[in-house]
């Protein structure tokens, strides 16, 4: 009796899986299409969840303000409260707020040329370097499912479980050592940041010089705050003004696809096995590739049976 597996003469085909994957899904404009063919599976992972980041998943959450914002006359002006309302509740009821995030989340990836003659667009150099977040506080349609621009924008820390409100600011203030100084001093416990010890002497960053060090893909995780250091725990910067994280993760998804392939007759039987288990009836060939899930997340899809399996050493989910 011949098994699936073993008519299964070529099961894994990952990195093309990879690559013909993400050019598929990120959005990028048609002449950077061979740049993006080049890339390495991990470059490209990298530059999906870059993207991906972006955007605030929707699910119910905690939602905590800190001093400043309810101080904050901005917060009930009329113009923007109808706007900021909407935020709050949409966050703790799950609603979508990605409407009111940046122009910019248009874009996937910024190619060499256009990149050259402009600040790039596919990178939003606080959320990955601080994990902030800014929406724009309008209710009014805009353009391919945005809502209007505004001046002022509202900075938002979004985890799983819990959205954090730092405060308005004015856009183009992303760089502010206020931004910091809120996070030490509504949640010093919250793992946002971390005390380093007293400042002692050496060359204090400026907010200017952290722009800069941003755009050159150098973390500015230090911000001294009333004689102390902390140091800013959440996000932090490659070379390429990428989340550093987000390289960690694409190793770890070619790191247990490899797994897989080295041990495709053994990985072969268990998934055999598992369809078993699940009284789902086994296809005479299992065809098995990585894919996005939906929500943006990655797993092995059986295409026959269009079961999702887990990639080794991968979370379930983003959290």
């Amino acid at each position: 009796m011949t098994s699936p597996q073993q008519t299964a003469t070529s099961p894994f085909n990952f990195e093309n899986d990879v690559r013909r994957t993400i050019l598929l899904r990120l959005e990028h404009d048609p002449a950077d299409h061979a740049a993006l063919q080049v890339m390495s599976p991990a470059d490209l992972l990298v530059l999906w969840l870059n993207w991906h980041s972006r955007f605030i998943p929707l699910r119910p959450r905690e939602v905590s303000i800190s001093w400043e914002f309810a101080a904050n006359p901005l917060r009930w002006h009329p113009t923007y409260r109808p706007a900021i309302d909407h935020i709050l509740d949409a966050l703790k009821t799950g609603r979508d707020v990605n409407p009111h995030l940046s122009e910019d989340v248009l874009i996937g990836y910024e190619g060499l040329v256009r990149r050259a003659k402009r600040k790039r667009p596919d990178l939003d150099l606080l959320l990955n370097d601080w994990n902030v977040h800014h929406l724009h506080l309008s209710l009014a349609p805009y353009r391919k499912g945005l809502l209007a621009r505004t001046g002022p924008l509202l900075f938002v820390m979004v985890g799983r479980e819990q959205a954090s409100i730092l405060d308005i600011f004015p856009h183009g203030s992303f760089s502010r050592d206020r931004i910091a100084h809120i996070m030490i001093d509504n949640w010093p416990k919250a793992n946002f940041v971390h005390l380093r010890g007293d400042v002692v002497s050496g060359h204090t960053v400026s907010e200017a010089e952290r722009d800069a060090r941003r755009k050159a893909g150098i973390h500015s995780g230090l911000v001294d705050h009333r004689g102390k250091w902390y140091f800013i725990g959440l996000g932090g910067l490659t070379s390429a003004s990428t989340n550093i994280q987000h390289s960690r993760l694409a190793n770890v998804v070619m790191r247990g696809l490899r797994q897989l392939e080295e041990h495709a007759p053994e990985y072969l039987d268990w998934v055999t096995e598992t369809l078993r288990l699940n009284n789902i009836p086994v296809p005479p060939a299992l065809d098995l590739h990585f894919i996005i899930r939906n929500d943006g997340w990655f797993a092995i899809r059986e295409e026959t049976t269009q079961v999702l399996l887990e990639i080794p050493g991968l979370p379930k989910d983003p959290g």
